[in-house]
């Protein structure tokens, strides 16, 4: 009878409120409503209806929408779905069913319960597939403040992930309701068994054989100086991939839910980066830029303004005026300046415009952009002539790295055959550094220079010499690194839309997958870490459950040694109040600059104040009292001359410790005494959290 009722629930539904659905695909879209509606929430109080079709390179997909008003509040269920029943993405949205709560407690939903309901959700959203899919919890801690539950999708088939096949779901809080899910998944592709594939010891060799390493200059930031070193990458863009039955290195071409075209992500990924690095620093005011006028040797804004008119090699209308000047620090050298000029000419029917950056104290050109209307001609420079007329230009324009007497480091990138710009890349010691390049492009009618930009680090490099070679390089990849197996669905036929899934090892992380050239160790790229801590030295003692109960919501001090019979300083008790009272994300608490950053926000919180002592001294139980009620907000309540004292050995702060002990979060000892001028421990101190947090 239900099943019934749906189809004509569904029926009324698509004749009163669906849009523009094509008449061929109204009987498919209605088998498809009729299939979903069984899967979600009850629809038949919702007021509006919509839908739509899309047909893609994956298939057709349906977008059905239902939203109403229920005295008031908006309540809308959207989701798509695949022409074989798989819903690809889903969102509920109704304000009670997210159950906000400001009450800080330990005593919820654990993120194991909350990952079985996930799971048993998702089988009722997707049936069909579920077996396929894989639901996991992240390592990182819990939060004491989320009013929701979200975990990643992931697709396996035999055994092996499919890539790029992934997602996400998210819970409200009681993880009886789906709020979100989302997962690209690739329909129409055949997963044949893996057989006759290099195992993962012929990757790697593969890997050596066909991809190998490149020694490379980077930099980073080191006491605030920039430093160089070297290190070997090796020579795969993202997403490429080692074929599991060749050994060589492809692109992966991916396909996604209800996208119209598929595209190689390798090389919107260039794009993205090159638009990054075309990115440009705030100028500074008025005020600041006459300081800096007065350092010596800056040149003053008319002298800059002389440089861009007198070079005739930029495509510069003579017409124009400037319209803007800015000086400022170089982002990556205290110690230089640029000017930054704007130039406009707007008459009737014309309007052109440039933009120049300069080394406020050389003169050097840096950047130039201009646009007249020479460069809409149709014209283009062959890439030969190209090449060619840069090449007598650039001695001109950048004298220090070009021509007979100049250092010469630059050199032409050949990857770049299609653009109608010339990039050139710095080598140091003969090898590369990709953070300093020059671009350049000309007009074609005129031959002049439109484009313009350099990038120079004026550092020491280290030596060449005495690193490891690039076969140890690999060898040494090899063993800290991971080459994962997977099914890679690409295109092979756009037209007909037809997909396929390939075998291949992919490097896990290929960001981090960087061999230090001295050392031989992977140097990843510093990241805050924010996983739960594991201690070696909590074994057996009486607050060992509270510990770890913290530990997950990601209270408490680095992984090693907790040392909790070791006396607490005033400083790291702020810093679990911080992390427990005003962190919306709770952090592990690290040593050095990290918990010197929690005690400026306990101070900033109002937690700690100036008359409080020294950070670094050991801390007493009446003054953590203390410091907690401020961390609650509550010290108005205890300053009340209302209490009584609990305890014979307390004279001051009584309001205080009576609220925490009527609470049962300080305790007396067994003779009824506070101790107020005792030592608090590591383990009492988080005991403290913990008794508040769990009442």
């Amino acid at each position: 009878m239900k099943k019934v009722i749906s189809i004509v629930v569904a029926l009324a539904m698509i004749v009163a409120g669906a849009s523009s659905v094509m008449a061929n695909d109204t009987q498919d879209m209605q088998q498809i409503l009729v299939q979903v509606k069984e899967r979600i929430p009850d629809t038949s109080a919702f007021e509006d209806f919509s839908s739509e079709t899309n047909e893609g390179i994956n298939g057709t997909c349906y977008s059905f929408d239902w939203n109403t008003k229920d005295n008031g509040d908006f309540k809308n269920i959207n989701l798509t779905v695949n022409e074989n029943g798989v819903i690809t993405r889903y969102h509920y949205y109704d304000k009670t069913i997210y159950n906000r709560t400001d009450t800080l407690s330990i005593n919820r939903l654990s993120k194991e319960d909350a990952l079985m309901k996930a799971k048993a959700l998702l089988k009722e959203l997707n049936p069909d597939v579920y077996p396929s899919l894989m639901v996991e919890a992240d390592q990182n801690p819990e939060s004491l403040y989320g009013n929701t539950h979200g975990f990643t999708v992931k697709r396996i088939e035999n055994g092996i992930p499919v890539y790029g096949d992934t997602g996400y779901i998210t819970l409200n809080l009681a993880a009886d309701k789906i709020i979100d899910f989302y997962i690209n998944y690739t329909d129409g592709v055949d997963f044949e068994e893996a057989k006759n594939i290099l195992d993962i010891k012929g990757a790697w060799e593969m890997f050596a054989e066909n991809v190998g390493m490149e020694l490379e200059y980077q930099t980073e930031f080191i006491d605030d100086a920039e430093k160089a070193y070297l290190v070997y990458l090796p020579n795969l863009e993202h997403d490429q991939y080692i074929d599991a039955k060749d050994g060589l290195a492809k692109n992966i071409v991916r396909i996604y839910n209800n996208d119209r075209y598929a595209y190689s992500a390798a090389e919107s990924m260039k794009q993205e980066a090159a638009a990054d690095a075309a990115g440009s620093n705030s100028a500074l005011t008025q005020k600041e830029i006459k300081e800096i006028e007065k350092i010596s040797g800056l040149l003053s804004k008319e002298e800059a303004e002389k440089i861009i008119r007198n070079n005739n090699i930029l495509d510069f209308e003579e017409g124009m005026s400037r319209t803007g000047i800015s000086c400022y620090k170089d982002y990556s050298n205290e110690d230089k300046y640029n000017y930054r000029l704007r130039f406009t000419l707007q008459n009737e029917n014309e309007y052109y415009f440039a933009s120049a950056t300069i080394d406020a104290k050389s003169g050097e050109l840096l950047n130039w952009t201009s646009k007249t209307d020479s460069n809409n001609a149709e014209k283009k420079y062959p890439r030969e002539e190209l090449v060619k007329r840069c090449e007598e230009i650039l001695p001109i324009i950048a004298p220090k790295h070009f021509g007979n007497s100049s250092s010469n480091d630059y050199f032409l990138n050949d990857e770049n055959t299609n653009s109608e710009n010339l990039y050139y890349t710095r080598y140091i010691n003969g090898v590369k550094f990709n953070k300093d390049t020059v671009s350049i492009g000309l007009n074609a009618e005129n031959g002049k220079v439109n484009s313009y930009r350099i990038g120079y680090t004026d550092i020491e490099f280290p030596s060449v010499d005495e690193i490891i070679e690039n076969d140890t390089a690999i060898k040494k990849l090899s063993e800290q690194a991971k080459l994962t197996l997977y099914y890679i669905p690409t295109m092979i036929d756009v037209k007909n839309k037809k997909s396929d899934a390939v075998l291949g090892y992919v490097l896990d992380n290929l960001y981090d997958c960087r061999i230090d050239a001295n050392t031989g160790l992977l140097k990843k790229y510093k990241t805050e870490e924010n996983k739960i801590p594991e201690y070696t030295d909590i074994s057996g003692h009486y607050a060992e459950n509270a510990i770890k109960t913290l530990a997950k919501y990601g209270i408490g001090f680095e992984s090693g040694e907790l040392k909790p019979n070791s006396k607490i300083t005033q400083q790291e008790y702020a810093a679990l109040l911080v992390s427990t009272f005003v962190n919306n994300s709770p952090i592990i608490l690290k040593n050095g600059a990290k918990l010197d950053n929690f005690y400026t926000q306990a101070v900033t919180n109002n937690i700690i104040r100036e008359s409080d002592g020294n950070p670094g001294d050991t801390l007493k139980r009446e003054k953590a009292a203390v410091y907690m009620i401020r961390a609650m907000k509550a010290e108005k309540y205890a300053e009340l001359d209302i209490y009584k004292p609990m305890f014979t050995d307390i004279s001051s702060n009584v309001g205080y410790i009576s609220i925490l002990s009527g609470m049962n979060v300080f305790r007396g000892d067994e003779k009824g005494n506070f101790n107020p001028e005792k030592e608090l421990t590591r383990a009492e101190a988080i005991m403290t959290i913990y008794n508040y947090l769990a009442r």
